[in-house]
């Protein structure tokens, strides 16, 4: 049975690397939603990823983003996503 895809613009088998706060993952587009154990984490990639199906001749972005920890302090996270 075929899984509906992820992000638009993007295979479910793309593979990709990803840089959340200096550590590094190797993964698919599909396992991104098994892969980080804090949802917050999940979410900063799944919004760089559709923002890097947006744009048609980028291969990779970087970017600063603002999560909220558990004391609701706005925290900021670096994070990088590069299309192999």
């Amino acid at each position: 049975m075929r899984r509906p895809t992820l992000i638009k613009g993007l295979k479910n088998s793309q593979k990709l690397r990803v840089i959340l706060d200096g550590v590094g993952f190797y993964m698919t587009v599909a396992e991104t939603e098994k892969r980080f154990a804090m949802a917050s984490h999940y979410g900063i990639v799944y919004s760089v990823l559709q923002e890097l199906a947006a744009s048609d001749e980028c291969q990779g972005i970087a970017k600063t983003v603002y999560a909220y920890d558990y004391k609701m302090k706005k925290v900021p996270v670096q994070v990088q996503v590069d299309l192999m």
